[in-house]
């Protein structure tokens, strides 16, 4: 009889554990869909490990990329998370914009339309023939007032890993690089 008691509590134990893991679960998953209940930051965390929760990256559309790029004063980083590239460069440019307090406003290239009109605008707009990721660009009233594509932050020879290409000496080189790029759009 002890035994039987004992197995039923735990039953109802293991049951309620398990619907609230599966209430929990539903939750992140309904949230992760309607993706407006969460933010830029957050949803950026989830593509990209190596930020902070409270990082400074907006995600933006073509759309929107376009309309900005008109007169506003911006950072732009153009990445893919499957990118190990640019997985590696969020976190640097993360801690440059926060000590600055500037944001950086993200496009993810996985899903866009390279046949829209947008996409074509966004090209024309940038001055480029395609998207490469990274890319990243300072823009001033509207105007490119400097880049970086994967071909200007890293040695075309180098064929190896990204992680072990950003030493910390070139990771530091980077960042004043960048932070003078941000005085610059003040």
């Amino acid at each position: 009889m002890k035994y039987k008691t004992l197995r039923i509590i735990t039953d109802i134990i293991l049951i309620v554990v398990g619907i609230i893991f599966l209430i929990f679960g539903i939750k992140d998953a309904i949230d992760m869909y309607n993706s407006s209940k969460i933010s830029d930051a957050l949803l950026f965390k989830k593509s990209y490990s190596y930020v902070p929760e409270d990082n400074v990256y907006n995600y933006v559309t073509l759309k929107e990329l376009n309309k900005m790029l008109r007169d506003d004063s911006f950072i732009l980083l153009i990445g893919d998370p499957l990118d190990s590239w640019t997985q590696v460069l969020v976190s640097p440019l993360n801690e440059v914009a926060s000590s600055k307090d500037h944001k950086i406003y993200y496009l993810e290239t996985t899903d866009l339309d390279n046949t829209s009109s947008n996409y074509k605008k966004l090209l024309t707009n940038l001055d480029l023939d395609g998207l490469t990721t990274p890319y990243i660009a300072f823009i001033k009233d509207g105007s490119i007032y400097k880049t970086y594509s994967k071909d200007d932050l890293y040695e075309s020879d180098y064929d190896g890993a990204p992680i072990e290409y950003w030493t910390k000496d070139k990771l530091d080189t980077l960042k004043s690089d960048i932070s003078k790029d941000i005085e610059a759009l003040e």
